[in-house]
C-alpha cells in the first residue's frame, strides 16, 4: 500500500470514528426528577385553568408521566431532549385543549416560517382548510404552525442532516406529540399539512400515524428525488399539481430549478440578505410550485377529502 492510501485510509478511519463517536447515546439517563414532574404538572394544571379546564393533581401527575414515556421513546438516554420534548408535548396539549380538529402546519424550505398568513405558498391552502371545516361543519379548529428551524448554522446543520435522512428524527418528534394528544384527547383530530419540504416531514410522520385513527394529513410539492419513498393511505391527501401548471419540481428538471435558485441568491443580495443565514431559500419562487386555494382543483382535492373524513356535523366519522 503506498504512502497517499495509506493517508487515505487513515483520515477515512478519523472521519467514521467522529461519526459513530457523534451518533453514541448519551450517558446521562433521561428519567425524570421528582422535582422537575411536579413542576411539569402544576404549570399543566395552571395553563389548562387559565382556558377554563380544571383537573386534579392526579390527572395531572398523570399526563406528564404518558407525555414522558413517549418522550423517551424518541431520547431514551438524553436527559435535556427528553425533557425538552416532553414539555413541547404538553405545551400543544394545553393550546389545543376543547379543540375539535388541529391543523398541524408545516412550511416548505428550512421549515422557520412562523405563521400560515406570512406564507404565499401554501398558508391559504390551509387557512381554507380551517375555513371550509368551520363554516361547513360547525368544527373548532385551530391552527399550529410547527417549526423545524431555528435561525443558527447548527440548526440549519441538523435541518440538512435530516433532509438526507429522510427526517429520520424529526418526524418521530412530532409524531409522538399528536400521538400523545390523540390519545388523551379523544374527540380532538389532527390534520398534518405541508408545502414542497414541509410535505415532505408531513409524509414521513404520517408514516408512523398511518394507522392511528383521527389523524390524517394533505400535502403537496413533494420533490422528484423523494417520490419513490412516498407512502400513500386513506387518510393522506397527497397533491400533485396546482391545477393550472406543471411542477418542475415534482417533475425533476433540475435545470429551471437551477435557475430559480440563482435568481433567488440575487434577489436576496439586492435585498441586503434580507432573513439572515441563509435567508435565500425565501426568494425560491419557482412557477408551478405554488399551490392556491384560488385553484379550483385545489380547492375540490381538498375539500373532497376533507368531506369524505369530516362531513357531518360535530360527527366523527370513522
Amino acid at each position: 500500500m503506498d504512502k497517499n492510501a495509506k493517508h487515505s485510509l487513515v483520515l477515512m478511519s478519523l472521519i467514521l470514528l467522529c461519526f459513530l463517536v457523534s451518533h453514541l447515546p448519551s450517558s446521562e439517563a433521561a428519567t425524570l426528577s421528582t422535582a422537575q414532574a411536579v413542576e411539569y404538572a402544576d404549570e399543566l394544571a395552571r395553563k389548562l385553568a387559565d382556558r377554563g379546564i380544571n383537573i386534579s393533581v392526579e390527572e395531572a401527575d398523570d399526563l406528564v408521566a404518558r407525555a414522558h414515556v413517549l418522550s423517551m421513546e424518541v431520547f431514551e438516554d438524553n436527559r435535556t431532549k427528553c425533557e425538552s420534548l416532553t414539555q413541547r408535548m404538553l405545551d400543544m396539549f394545553c393550546s389545543v385543549a376543547g379543540v375539535d380538529v388541529v391543523v398541524i402546519y408545516n412550511s416548505g424550505g428550512w421549515g422557520r416560517q412562523p405563521s400560515d398568513d406570512d406564507d404565499e405558498q401554501w398558508g391559504n391552502v390551509v387557512n381554507g382548510i380551517q375555513s371550509t371545516l368551520e363554516e361547513n361543519w360547525g368544527y373548532d379548529v385551530i391552527v399550529l404552525p410547527y417549526g423545524r428551524t431555528e435561525r443558527d448554522l447548527k440548526e440549519y446543520a441538523a435541518e440538512l442532516k435530516e433532509l438526507l435522512w429522510g427526517f429520520t428524527w424529526k418526524a418521530e418528534e412530532l409524531a409522538v406529540q399528536v400521538k400523545f394528544l390523540t390519545q388523551n384527547s379523544p374527540n380532538t383530530r389532527v390534520i398534518v399539512t405541508g408545502l414542497s419540504q414541509g410535505g415532505v416531514f408531513t409524509n414521513e410522520v404520517m408514516k408512523i400515524l398511518e394507522s392511528h385513527e383521527r389523524v390524517y394529513g394533505i400535502e403537496a410539492g413533494l420533490a422528484f428525488y423523494y417520490q419513490r419513498q412516498i407512502v400513500e393511505s386513506d387518510n393522506t391527501l397527497l397533491i400533485g399539481t396546482n391545477g393550472s401548471s406543471s411542477d418542475p419540481l415534482i417533475d425533476g428538471k433540475v435545470r429551471v430549478l437551477l435557475e430559480n435558485l440563482v435568481l433567488a441568491h440575487v434577489r436576496w443580495i439586492a435585498d441586503g440578505f434580507e432573513g439572515g443565514l441563509f435567508g435565500f431559500g425565501g426568494y425560491f419562487d419557482v412557477p408551478g410550485h405554488d399551490y392556491d386555494w384560488s385553484s379550483q382543483r385545489i380547492r375540490m382535492l381538498v375539500s373532497e377529502f376533507l368531506e369524505e373524513h369530516f362531513g357531518g356535523q360535530g360527527e366523527l366519522a370513522g
